[in-house]
């Protein structure tokens, strides 16, 4: 099986003090349970695309119930992340902003209490930086998550999807048809859709280079990540 962490600088988050998930082997018959239920065949390869930043959390047991499994994990520019939440939730965006920061697991939540503002971009902003910082503290004692962007995949989708393909052990003569599974669109039809064209829609979706600044500063000082202030690209990413 292979799990996608999408998402998602050292601060307040490491092994040693992580989230309980971490420390206890209570939930691990939920997720063996879980991977039961989503990967029925032991036969075939299943791609699961979870919630970020606590799939991050949950590593260590996802082996434990699933010895074996590759990560991969997937991440967006700063700027067109927030760009595209705002088309996602229409006029819902400032409320579920802080809704969105609500579901981070704690470490984060207490960092965003203290440097809240805004009014939804840097609310988007913080949860998306909060993922990939994540990944970076994952990544300081082990070097085998491949990190992919999608600005990579924009760029060149046969290099993007070979070297993915690489990666997990799947073999290059399934390429064609992994090129044509980029060109269906998996949402159409879904209740996702249906809901995102009833909603209200923003009719301004850029982020402001004010917004920017802040972002790139908070990232810098919260977080120790660095990030380019014209379209929020990251900088020095590791395991690219």
């Amino acid at each position: 099986a292979v799990v996608s962490t999408q998402s998602t600088g050292a601060l307040m988050f490491n092994r040693r003090d992580s989230p309980i998930s971490r420390k206890t082997t209570n939930y691990l018959d939920l997720v063996s349970a879980t991977f039961l239920l989503t990967c029925p065949d032991p036969e075939k390869l299943y791609f699961i695309k979870p919630w970020p930043c606590h799939t991050l959390s949950l590593l260590p047991l996802l082996h434990q119930a699933l010895p074996g499994i590759k990560e991969l994990f997937m991440y967006r520019s700063i700027r067109p992340s927030v760009a595209s939440l705002k088309k996602l939730f229409g006029y819902n965006f400032v409320e579920l902003g802080d809704r969105t920061v609500s579901l981070l697991p704690v470490n984060y939540r207490n960092i965003w209490r203290k440097i809240r503002c805004g009014k939804g971009d840097e609310a988007y902003s913080f949860a998306v930086l909060s993922c990939i910082h994540a990944y970076i503290l994952e990544t300081q004692d082990r070097d085998d998550i491949k990190a992919y962007s999608y600005e990579s995949l924009l760029e060149d989708k046969e290099a993007f999807t070979l070297g993915m393909l690489q990666d997990i052990g799947i073999g290059e003569e399934h390429l064609d048809n992994a090129l044509s599974a980029l060109e269906k669109n998996s949402q159409a039809n879904s209740d996702m859709i249906s809901q995102l064209e009833s909603r209200s829609r923003v009719n301004d979706l850029s982020v402001s280079s004010e917004v920017m600044e802040w972002i790139v500063s908070m990232a810098r000082d919260e977080l120790g990540i660095k990030i380019d202030s014209e379209c929020g690209k990251l900088l020095g990413f590791p395991n690219q």
